[in-house]
């Protein structure tokens, strides 16, 4: 399923940048250091989606972490202005979401940008 970046915040019910937190949840739209990557994650649907936002021959990549610990990694190699989507259930609580961009699954040091745990 392809999602635009305006479709998705469309389906969070309004542009967010950052999070916003309520009870055991959070939704928002990070972006990494490098410009080159974004990571939403809609906590009413429990998708996270990586967005690819330069052709700069990078992957982008987002972490999602629960409770502290990386609870999985979605990596969207398919180029410049796609995105890549999961829908795997994130358990509600405490989350971190990271916005990354990589290289032959392996992070760029540095490239990382992510919010504190909301809840």
């Amino acid at each position: 399923m392809k999602l635009t970046r305006l479709g998705f915040i469309a389906a969070m019910g309004a542009a967010v940048v950052g999070f916003t937190a309520g009870p055991a949840s959070a939704s928002g739209v990070i972006y990494s250091s490098e410009g080159g990557a974004s990571v939403g994650f809609d906590s009413s649907s429990q998708y996270v989606t990586v967005w690819d936002e330069k052709a700069d021959g990078h992957a982008a990549v987002g972490r999602v972490y629960y409770q502290g610990k990386l609870w999985f990694t979605l990596w969207n190699t398919k180029g410049a202005h796609t995105s890549e989507m999961e829908d795997s259930l994130v358990p509600r609580g405490a989350i971190r979401v990271e916005a990354c961009i990589g290289n032959k699954g392996k992070v760029l040091a540095g490239s990382c940008v992510s919010r504190p745990d909301k809840s």
